[in-house]
């Protein structure tokens, strides 16, 4: 489905189900579900230069938030992916363009860090960033991020009780111009 943020409200192919304010601009948004009736959200916002979440009903509730994950300073080049872990618990992967470092962390409904602020490579490059997350069960999920520093896509599991990393590093292409496509 489309997802985009029009005066305020999120929006789903055309229909406003639910009106949930974020109150800025923003530069990158992702959402997942967390079970039949709860979802979260995440954002890159220009107003508090930073990635925040918020966890929400499908009837529009504000259950938690906003909580702010990390300080930006360019939410235009800021992206954000998340991938829920189960029904209590979700990944979030995201760039900070200021020290040009891929972070990742896994969090509770709560408003709890699980996992700490974590990085696997502090040399992404400045620019033509994007990442994805996506659940692999109850105790992993795949995090990919464009690494402009290495022109290519890097790959790993991640245990989500520890951020660590299982196995290596999977490069898919080597020949990238993130230049031309920065997406996953």
């Amino acid at each position: 489905f489309d997802l985009r943020i029009i005066n305020g409200s999120l929006e789903f192919e055309h229909i406003i189900d639910p009106t949930i304010v974020i109150n800025s601009a923003s530069g990158d948004i992702a959402l997942a579900p967390l079970n039949g009736t709860t979802l979260v959200i995440a954002w890159a916002n220009d107003s508090n230069n930073g990635i925040f979440f918020k966890i929400v009903t499908t009837a529009g509730t504000v259950v938690l938030g906003p909580t702010k994950v990390d300080q930006l300073t360019d939410y235009r080049r800021e992206r954000v992916s998340l991938a829920p872990i189960n029904s209590t618990a979700f990944a979030i992967g995201w760039f900070n363009v200021t020290s040009a470092d891929e972070m990742r962390e896994t969090w509770s409904i709560a408003g709890t860090s699980l996992t700490g602020k974590t990085r696997t490579d502090a040399a992404v490059g400045t620019n033509f960033w994007d990442n994805a997350l996506t659940s692999i069960n109850s105790t992993a999920y795949a995090y990919c991020y464009i690494d402009a520093g290495e022109s290519d896509p890097d790959t790993y599991m991640v245990n989500s009780h520890t951020n660590a990393i299982i196995g290596i590093e999977y490069t898919m292409d080597t020949l990238i111009n993130q230049a031309t496509n920065s997406s996953n």
